[in-house]
């Protein structure tokens, strides 16, 4: 897939559609440097919640707890009142969490530091 992503991109470099899917699929082939960097891409251009998370997700794979967690609240929109459907992401993310290296027992202490940092 990712081949036939570069190979869009490649034909089309005005199009942006094509970030997302490439980004979460070099995320999810543990291609991190890559990703990060249509991740960054993407954030510059037009973020969507689901791009946070996916951030999030990618800088918790990469150990970077303190910064993942600010990602997790940039999906929240900063609002704390949307911790459950974070919840909810997570979740259902939680394979792919797992499968890039990602210790899914971890989660509750990452959704009680973002509950917490909210006050």
């Amino acid at each position: 897939a990712i081949k036939n992503y570069y190979k869009v991109e490649y034909l089309d470099d005005k199009t942006t559609q094509v970030w997302r899917p490439l980004a979460w699929s070099l995320l999810l082939s543990k291609e991190f440097a890559q990703s990060k960097e249509y991740y960054d891409k993407i954030l510059n251009e037009s973020p969507r919640s689901e791009d946070y998370l996916n951030v999030g997700h990618l800088l918790f794979a990469q150990n970077n707890i303190k910064e993942a967690i600010e990602y997790y609240k940039k999906a929240l929109g900063g609002d704390k009142s949307k911790i459950d459907e974070l919840v909810n992401l997570l979740e259902k993310d939680k394979k792919h969490m797992r499968n890039i290296g990602i210790d899914t027992s971890l989660l509750p202490f990452i959704v009680d530091a973002i509950s917490y940092s909210f006050d």
